[in-house]
């Protein structure tokens, strides 16, 4: 038998499809997780600024409704948010859980996304349980060891496993025959990597961690950098005891893991013990918030009984149409907001969010008045095509003939743009040829009395017809930013 297989392994070494770690590295960035890659650059980049980075961050996570509702599915469970009043927005799931959180959540959302449509699933599922089981493990033990930030590592651990993730949901028979080779040769997980690619797959998560510019703890650890008493040994633990649970809690192997995990975190392994329990259940609960129902089934949980207090909670669908409930909470949010000292990028994006998601519109922009009052532009953008909607939403207000652009502005006056031109209305021509003839409506921002600018919201037909009481919604939402700004106009007098 040895004899027949030693060849096949050799061979297999040399007629791989891809064997260059290079070559993986861009397949999986270009071609295999580009939106993973788009989100993860976006999400990246935002660095410079903490405010800035903040309203940046929102806009990323605003443009994907499933990310967003799941992003606030997470920020309001109990793993996440210790109590307090619900978070309803992204604006302020970020005031209350912090930027690094709210970035990593979206960050983890984005690659189960993308990974759960790709091949070999029973293979990916198995992963991913892995490391849900492991993440919970890793970020408890961060705690008892008095770690400033254990989310940080809850998330590291979760994405630790990046580059074999990414491998096995899009290698196609290059995966299945490594899979073949290491259920097969009796070879560990390294030396089959290295027999049939060339490269181990942990060097492909930390190329593709730095790529992506994830997080300076996960970059480490990729380069496995686990040094005594290091936040990465935490990560390390954690999966070996993942890992080691699947021989069942009475296994050698689970027992072993547990006695470094005790000696990692200072505690005895008999109080470890209902700890590391809580954490399967914890686990599969996590899982669930992610919509991984398969991974649950993986998570090895002691007491498979109390495994859930309730049924499996589910994405709901894109919203579409309006949500007073959620109107609602929006402007309990922006009023709680106004009584700290919110930037205006604050106030501005969690009245957009409210137009956006509560009123139910399909695009919607704040377009700012420039400094010597000839322009009008468009700043902030939410909505599919947002790219192209803020470069086409720049109109003159100088030297023009009046409209219904300059008499937003000047006139400070709202309109609903649908169907025909009424006798006597300003003309939309300009409106029109720039951005087409989709309903919509444009309301004026004012502070103390001069306009600074113009919230636009729109609705494609299909999502049903403008009515007043759409105007009533983006109204609501202006005033309350404009009695934000006014707020803090005020405040700086004093």
């Amino acid at each position: 038998m040895i004899l027949t297989l030693y060849p096949f392994f050799r061979m297999s070494a040399v007629t791989t499809p891809q064997t260059g770690l290079q070559a993986w590295v861009e397949r999986i960035r270009d071609t295999d997780m580009p939106v993973f890659g788009a989100t993860a650059s976006a999400v990246g980049a935002l660095i410079d600024s903490e405010r800035a980075s903040a309203t940046s961050l929102g806009r990323v996570i605003l443009q994907d409704p499933g990310m967003t509702t799941r992003v606030l599915k997470l920020a309001n469970s109990a793993y996440f948010h210790n109590g307090g009043a619900n978070i309803s927005t992204i604006s302020r799931a970020i005031v209350v859980l912090g930027f690094d959180l709210v970035r990593s959540v979206a960050l983890s959302v984005a690659l189960v996304d993308s990974v759960v449509s790709g091949e070999l699933r029973e293979k990916v599922v198995r992963e991913m349980a892995r490391s849900f089981h492991a993440a919970v493990h890793a970020r408890n033990a961060a705690q008892r060891r008095g770690d400033g930030s254990p989310e940080e590592v809850f998330i590291a651990a979760l994405l630790g496993r990046i580059g074999e993730l990414a491998f096995w949901c899009f290698s196609g028979t290059t995966g299945e025959l490594l899979e073949r080779v290491e259920r097969e040769s009796g070879l560990t997980e390294d030396e089959a990597e290295m027999r049939v690619l060339g490269f181990r797959l942990r060097q492909l998560t930390a190329l593709l961690a730095k790529e992506w510019k994830l997080s300076p703890l996960l970059q480490s650890l990729a380069q496995n950098d686990a040094r005594p008493g290091s936040r990465e040994l935490a990560v390390v633990l954690a999966h070996r005891l993942a890992r080691a649970a699947e021989y069942g809690w009475e296994s050698a192997a689970a027992q072993a893991a547990l006695r470094d995990m005790a000696d990692y975190t200072g505690q005895s392994v008999a109080s470890l013990a209902e700890a590391v329990a809580q954490n399967a259940e914890e686990a599969a609960r996590i899982a669930h918030f992610y919509c991984m129902d398969e991974a649950v089934q993986l998570i090895p949980v002691p007491n498979p009984d109390c495994l859930m207090d309730s049924p499996p909670e589910h994405v709901e669908p894109p919203w579409r149409g309006a949500d007073g409930a959620l109107q609602l909470a929006v402007s309990r949010e922006l009023s709680a907001l106004m009584c700290g000292r919110p930037a205006p990028n604050e106030l501005l994006d969690m009245a957009l969010e409210g137009i956006f998601r509560g009123a139910g519109f399909d695009q919607v922009l704040f377009a700012a008045v420039s400094t010597n009052r000839s322009q009008l532009s468009a700043k902030v953008v939410l909505g599919e095509g947002a790219e192209r909607l803020q470069r086409r939403f720049h109109f003159a207000l100088s030297g023009v003939a009046r409209d219904l652009v300059t008499d937003l502005i000047e006139r400070q006056r709202a309109y609903i743009v649908s169907g025909p031109p009424q006798p006597g209305a300003p003309s939309c021509g300009r409106l029109h040829a720039a951005l087409g003839d989709t309903p919509c409506i444009l309301a004026p921002l004012s502070v103390n009395g001069q306009t600074i600018g113009a919230i636009y919201a729109a609705r494609a037909p299909a999502h049903g017809a403008l009515a007043d009481e759409d105007l009533q919604a983006v109204l609501h939402f202006v005033r309350l930013a404009c009695l934000g700004l006014e707020l803090n106009a005020a405040r700086r007098r004093v």
